[in-house]
C-alpha cells in the first residue's frame, strides 16, 4: 500500500524528459555536443586517447550519432536491430575488445556534456539519460571481456 506521501508524488516520465534533453542539447548542435563529448572522453582515460589518436573524428562522430540513434531504439523497443547487434558484435571481445568498464566511463562522459549544454539540466534529466541508455550499454558490455 502506498503512503500518503509516496502517492503524492510526481510521477517521472523518463522518456519525455530524455527526448525534450535530446533535442536541446544534441539536435540544436550535434557538431558542438560530439565534439565536447569526445574532449571529455579522450581526457578521462589515456587508453581511450590512444584509441582515438589517429581517427578520422568526423567519421566516428557520424558513427556516434548512428549508434545512439540504435541504443534509443534498443531502449524503446527491448528489440536487438542488425544494426545494434552489429555495434555490439564490434565492440565485442572477437572484434575492437573494448574492456566493459569504458562503457561506463562512456556512459558518465556521456552525461557530462548533457550536463554542460543542457540549459535546463537538472539531476532527474541525469536519470533520464541514465534510464534511456542503460539497456543498450547492459547488452554492448555482454559482447565486451572483462
Amino acid at each position: 500500500m502506498l503512503t500518503r506521501e509516496h502517492s503524492s508524488t510526481k510521477t517521472q516520465d523518463y522518456q519525455n524528459i530524455f527526448h525534450d534533453s535530446y533535442l536541446r542539447c544534441v539536435v540544436s548542435d550535434q557538431d558542438g555536443f560530439f565534439k565536447r563529448f569526445y574532449e571529455l572522453f579522450t581526457a578521462a582515460d589515456s587508453g581511450v586517447s590512444r584509441v582515438f589518436a589517429e581517427t578520422n573524428m568526423e567519421r566516428q562522430i557520424s558513427m556516434l550519432q548512428e549508434s545512439l540513434l540504435y541504443m534509443i531504439h534498443f531502449a524503446n523497443s527491448k528489440t536487438a536491430s542488425v544494426r545494434m547487434q552489429r555495434v555490439a558484435t564490434y565492440h565485442g571481445s572477437n572484434e575492437l575488445d573494448v574492456p566493459s568498464h569504458l562503457f561506463d566511463l562512456w556512459m558518465d562522459c556521456l552525461v557530462s556534456t548533457v550536463r554542460e549544454r543542457d540549459p535546463q539540466f537538472e539531476p532527474h534529466i541525469e536519470v533520464a539519460w541514465r534510464v534511456f541508455f542503460a539497456p543498450g550499454i547492459a547488452y554492448i558490455k555482454a559482447h565486451c571481456s572483462g
